[in-house]
């Protein structure tokens, strides 16, 4: 793999509070050491993954991968890493009847919302739009499930915050970088699929869009916690990106490996994309 770049720890413990300044709420001198051990913590850890990762190969089997992070990592870590796509959104199937698709919403099982009849524009648009919502909350749940955080979201929250990042879809948020994430998935090995989503979420920190949707999805914790839990998310981001995103590549691919979701809902967007152009 490339040569790992040096991390600037104490850049990224400004960037990180020049976050948790934003959010204007007091901390206490308690919490800033908390927050600064977190941040000292995880940079050790991730530079010592970075260059324990430099010296695999790309082609590394899964299995291999998996022991190298575990040298790194306590087991409750791995755990959170194979499990970090667990957080269901809802499920999307595309059927076809007689000449025309349906789309079916379920989530546990159950009925998430009513089949939509894919015969006209505005249908498959708004199916599309549901998906991408979908697409980009687990992405989200992905990089909170590897902070160690999971949220067990009922229906209702679960539709307020898709409700949320649908506004920013059609307002032209996402499209580009949607669709750079479609094109790399489609063209790549599980490594570079993995790439595709560490792009996306880099592409979307560096607009600013990745800290809205985490207030949205955060609304229901306590001032702290969301404080706490978005310096997390962040961190991981920064770390990743100052060290060339070695580990949570990694981390990515070996999650990836626990799922198929992420692969069903892109094949869904590429068949909602040729339907929109038929009907």
């Amino acid at each position: 793999m490339a040569a790992p770049t040096s991390i600037n720890v104490e850049e990224i413990r400004e960037r990180v509070w020049r976050e948790i300044r934003a959010e204007d709420v007091p901390i206490t001198e308690h919490q800033r050491k908390d927050i600064d051990a977190l941040i000292s913590g995880c940079a050790v850890k991730v530079d010592a993954i970075t260059k324990s990762l430099a010296g695999l190969r790309e082609d590394a089997p899964v299995s291999e991968l998996e022991k190298l992070l575990k040298s790194h990592m306590a087991d409750h870590n791995m755990k959170a890493i194979r499990e970090a796509f667990r957080t269901e959104t809802f499920t999307l199937n595309i059927e076809k009847s007689g000449d025309t698709y349906v789309a079916k919403f379920s989530r546990g099982g159950e009925v998430f919302q009513e089949n939509v009849p894919l015969t006209s524009k505005q249908n498959v648009s708004q199916t599309r739009d549901q998906q991408i919502a979908s697409l980009i909350l687990e992405i989200i749940f992905l990089l909170l499930g590897l902070a160690g955080i999971r949220l067990p979201l009922s229906k209702s929250q679960l539709q307020r915050i898709i409700d949320e990042i649908l506004k920013m879809i059609r307002a032209g948020s996402f499209q580009t970088t949607i669709q750079q994430l479609i094109d790399r998935w489609t063209r790549g090995n599980a490594r570079q699929r993995a790439v595709a989503i560490y792009n996306f979420i880099g592409d979307i920190f560096n607009l600013g869009i990745l800290r809205n949707i985490l207030n949205i999805v955060l609304a229901d914790m306590s001032a702290w916690e969301r404080i706490r839990t978005i310096a997390e998310v962040i961190l991981l981001i920064l770390l990743a990106l100052g060290s060339g995103g070695l580990a949570l590549i990694a981390q990515i691919l070996l999650a990836l490996n626990d799922t198929v979701k992420i692969g069903e809902k892109i094949r869904n967007l590429i068949l909602l994309n040729e339907l929109h152009d038929k009907v």
